[in-house]
């Protein structure tokens, strides 16, 4: 049983990660003494948790003597260093990890690298509070992101930070103030921007991508396209890269016209954007028979329209993604694709980061780069039987 002051060993990674964040605008002043803590629906909202995992919460904060509980009343806010009995306490101060990733929410990936996170970190030592943008807008989420790295720079409490880094070369400025105040900075998936040294834990993108693509051309697709967005992020330009490699070795000749870009974000059936890019490239004198996906969001997007409009995967047209983000999404997933293990990079940036912090580390930043393994489904499968061969 837990008692007063300890924390709880067997809490789920949500709502350590929870307790942590609401612990940080307790002990911030955030959220002042005396006063009634959020509602559990406010919190649910907030988290984009249940109501259940809400209340464990708030067992975890009136463990760690953050809150006082009363039958029929609202948590109420602890003086810093006082028990729900107003007798003295001791208590050990953390350090803070701050965490930037984008989407905040309703994004699988994103629960699991924060769950990776949370199995890696010394939670004795530290404690982890993560934010992103919650505006849907590309360009809001940027500014969100600059204004999180100087909101750290100036925040006395933070000792590190985790950043999946949305706005590349036009966060430079608050990425110097982070470097200027001496604070580690791990960056994950996605590489940091040019002439910025700092550590980082990602995938293999350029041969994960073609070793895609080659499965495809083991189907016997020669023509096949490559539709990316207007993201210029590493990630987006490694798995590029990726694709003509596998072409190139395989003789088969690059071409602009399969080289395409969505402009735009969409989950509707009646998706115009990809609709028009399908006419495209189903016009063309030698359409393609593979299409292969920077994401697979972007997969899942193509599979909505070639579904709603009849055009039969794989028979007709073979669909590869690139991420796993089905994987942990849908029990009857089938998409071929390069998974991430999401949950592995965030673990590997929490140890690193701690490294970094204890001057563990020699002062060339370090580059952990893991396998995304392919996982092929029925998406890429051009058997007479129409199943897939085992794996």
């Amino acid at each position: 049983m837990a008692t007063k002051g300890t924390i709880t060993g067997s809490v789920s990674p949500s709502v350590r990660h929870i307790a942590e964040t609401i612990e940080y605008r307790i002990q911030s002043g955030e959220y002042p003494h005396g006063r009634w803590l959020p509602s559990e629906r406010e919190i649910s909202v907030e988290f984009g948790v249940s109501r259940n995992v809400v209340k464990s919460v708030v067992k975890e904060l009136e463990n760690r003597n953050l809150i006082s509980c009363s039958l029929r009343c609202r948590p109420v806010v602890n003086r810093i260093g006082e028990s729900s009995n107003n007798s003295p306490i001791m208590r050990t101060r953390r350090k803070t990890i701050g965490l930037w990733i984008w989407p905040l929410s309703g994004y699988a990936p994103t629960a699991s690298i924060v769950n990776g996170i949370n199995s890696g970190l010394d939670h004795d030592a530290y404690r982890l509070i993560v934010t992103g943008a919650t505006e849907p807008s590309w360009d809001a989420a940027m500014r969100s992101e600059s204004q999180f790295l100087l909101r750290m720079a100036s925040d006395e409490d933070i000792t590190g930070i985790i950043l999946w880094c949305l706005g590349g070369s036009a966060s430079l400025p608050a990425l110097n103030t982070i470097k200027q105040a001496g604070i580690p900075l791990v960056f994950i998936d996605r590489r940091p921007p040019r002439d910025f040294d700092a550590d980082y834990v990602g995938v293999d993108n350029i041969y994960s991508a073609e070793v895609v693509v080659n499965h495809l051309i083991d189907q016997g697709h020669s023509r096949i396209a490559h539709i990316s967005n207007l993201d210029t992020a590493s990630t987006v330009k490694e798995r590029r890269e990726g694709y003509r490699i596998a072409l190139a070795k395989h003789g088969i000749p690059y071409s602009q016209e399969l080289d395409l870009k969505l402009y735009s974000e969409s989950t509707d059936q009646t998706d115009v954007e990809a609709n028009l890019m399908l006419d495209e490239l189903l016009g063309l004198p030698s359409p393609p028979t593979a299409i292969f996906a920077v994401n697979d969001i972007i997969a899942m997007r193509m599979q909505r329209v070639l579904t709603s409009r009849g055009i039969r995967i794989p028979q007709e047209m073979a669909l590869a993604g690139f991420d796993g983000v089905e994987t942990e999404t849908h029990t009857d997933a089938t998409l071929t694709t390069a998974c991430q293990p999401f949950e592995r990079i965030g673990s590997h940036a929490a140890r690193l980061l701690m490294q970094r912090v204890q001057g563990m580390l020699p002062e060339a930043s370090q580059h952990h780069v893991l396998e995304a393994p392919l996982l092929i489904r029925s998406s890429t499968c051009k058997l007479a039987s129409g199943v897939c061969p085992p794996i």
